[in-house]
């Protein structure tokens, strides 16, 4: 397996990293398929409670498109941002005015204050923690005022096939992350009752995973 340099990122997340399970990942031609049943469950979960339709929705880390297409097939007008070149490739050509080639902790392209949802799943473990900070308040930054912001982490490196993933690189527990998350410098509440209605709703067998936590937090 080639070693993971956070420095090559750009570069890391290519053909074999979405096609071709044990080189990099799991994944299974996955850049051919633009959105699969699991993320159609999956988006019609978040959905059942945080509804998308005509709403401005991010997808932070979008990889190859998969919950922006999902999104978009619920009402969304959704948009995604990555920083893998391959992924880039394909979504210029997908979605060309709907796509930034970014990493989340810079973001200067995106504009602010633009989005009803920022939609971030598996990602910040995947980001060096000297990044965290920037990355979540760039994350606010493009929300709306009163913008609903969703972040799921993995908070092990090896998935739920057994497979280690090298470039989990901010491996933290759950509760580390909910108290970076709760720190004063973030202009955001927690919304407990949407998170408590999403683990509650039994529509998508297949998530969340015991090890993927996430958050529902609003803009302030």
């Amino acid at each position: 397996m080639k070693e993971f340099k956070y420095t090559e990122i750009d570069q890391y997340y290519d053909k074999d990293y979405f096609d071709t399970p044990g080189k990099k990942s799991v994944y299974t031609d996955s850049s051919t398929i633009v959105s699969s049943e699991w993320h159609r469950q999956a988006c019609g979960w978040f959905n059942s409670v945080v509804p998308v339709k005509d709403k401005k929705l991010l997808d932070a880390g979008c990889g190859v498109g998969h919950f922006m297409q999902g999104f978009e097939n619920l009402g969304a007008d959704s948009y995604g941002c990555d920083v893998s070149n391959f992924c880039a490739d394909i979504l210029i050509e997908r979605n060309p005015n709907k796509f930034y080639h970014t990493c989340i902790e810079e973001m200067n392209m995106v504009p602010k204050s633009f989005f009803d949802i920022a939609y971030c799943g598996d990602v910040f473990e995947h980001i060096p923690a000297e990044f965290t900070e920037r990355s979540l308040l760039n994350l606010i930054s493009v929300c709306k005022p009163g913008g609903i912001l969703y972040i799921a982490i993995d908070t092990t490196s090896y998935n739920h096939e057994g497979f280690q993933d090298i470039s989990h690189i901010n491996m933290q527990s759950w509760d580390e992350w909910l108290a970076e998350m709760d720190r004063p410098i973030y202009c955001w509440r927690h919304e407990f009752n949407l998170e408590l209605k999403l683990r509650e709703e039994k529509g998508f067998p297949g998530f969340p995973y015991d090890y993927w936590r996430f958050a529902v937090m609003r803009k302030n």
